[in-house]
């Protein structure tokens, strides 16, 4: 019988792991026979760690274990792949047996707009260059009820539209009253420039047909005058958005404007940095930048971690909850935002 296979950068917590399981169960035709106190343990072997941990108080119909391996992502890695198959997944293997690819986050439109939607669009595009027949999924995870009835921002609609467009699945989020996948060029071009713009001073971004080519504003340096590719949020947006043209129809090409990069950082990294491996997966091209002949993306999607710090605390971190304690904060090696919990709850 096969197990499922969850690998993640993050620590894994129980209620996030139901619910992928959940999700898994509910679009792959099975279902949970037994839950009860779900609790994650380290597998140990001759008082050996296995770099494995197992899920228990948890069944699933014909699946063995559920077992969890931590990894990190050669780029824009999504938080959470889950296989299902006997053995685990062997790092660069494109025959296991990949189901679902997750992104998780705690952080919602009244926190942050651009890093709730945007900052993480480029790992679906990223993950494409690597696995091209797998379930997207976008999870809000921990978002509070009341907020399902109060409309999103422009900002939210537009960056979940194209999710849906992409094909992600969305979860966490009242998706049948808000939003919908993009039908045409058109109607992506039309909702953006009908969005608010930012204050004077920002370069806003747009999306205009000029002279048969697609041409999006929006700054990829930060700050501004440094001339490199760091601005996290306009990398997914500018990534979401160039794979929705894609995804569309467009087949011209598609320019990227006002960016701020210099051509010295391009030469200088030769390629090797996340939204110019974009480029490359897309064919953008930034104005007035002589791209990269040839860039070379990391071989592999991901590997196991063996001997980071990160992975001694979430070892020491998971055996202080398996033995009836709890951490009042957490941040593995930054991976994930971190709370403080207090005798009234997580803050």
């Amino acid at each position: 019988m096969d197990n499922l296979w969850l690998l993640t950068e993050e620590r894994p917590k129980p209620s996030v792991v139901h619910q992928i399981v959940e999700i898994y169960c509910k679009d792959f035709k099975s279902k949970i026979i037994k839950v009860e106190e779900i609790r994650i343990h380290p597998v140990f072997q001759s008082g050996v760690f296995q770099f494995i941990y197992e899920v228990e108080g948890l069944k699933v119909e014909d699946v063995n274990k559920i077992l969890i391996k931590t990894v990190s992502g050669s780029s824009s890695f999504l938080d959470f792949l889950l296989f299902k198959q006997e053995n685990a997944p062997t790092e660069g293997n494109k025959n296991d047996n990949l189901l679902m690819a997750i992104e998780e986050t705690k952080t919602n439109d009244d926190e942050s707009r651009n890093t709730g939607v945007y900052q993480r669009g480029s790992k679906f595009v990223y993950i494409g260059a690597y696995y091209q027949n797998v379930k997207l999924y976008m999870l809000y995870n921990e978002e509070l009820d009341a907020r399902e009835n109060k409309k999103p921002s422009d900002t939210s609609i537009f960056g979940t539209n194209i999710l849906l467009t992409l094909g992600v699945t969305i979860v966490g989020k009242n998706v049948e009253k808000w939003f919908k996948p993009f039908k045409s060029l058109n109607e992506l071009i039309r909702f953006k420039a009908a969005m608010r713009k930012p204050p004077a001073g920002n370069v806003p971004i747009t999306i205009n047909e000029v002279d048969n080519k697609i041409e999006i504003s929006g700054r990829l340096s930060k700050p501004a005058e440094a001339g490199n590719i760091g601005h996290d949020p306009n990398i997914g947006a500018l990534a979401m958005i160039s794979k929705c043209i894609r995804v569309l129809g467009w087949k011209g090409d598609i320019v990227i404007t006002q960016h701020g990069v210099k051509q010295s950082y391009v030469n200088r990294t030769k390629g090797n940095n996340k939204f110019l491996y974009i480029c490359s997966i897309l064919n953008l091209k930034l104005k007035g930048i002589v791209m990269p002949t040839q860039v070379a993306l990391p071989e592999i999607y991901w590997h196991y971690e063996m001997n980071s710090e990160k992975m001694t605390s979430i070892l020491l971190h998971i055996l202080a909850i398996y033995n009836g304690m709890y951490c009042v904060y957490e941040n593995h090696a930054g991976c994930e935002r971190g709370y403080f919990r207090t005798k009234n709850g997580w803050c």
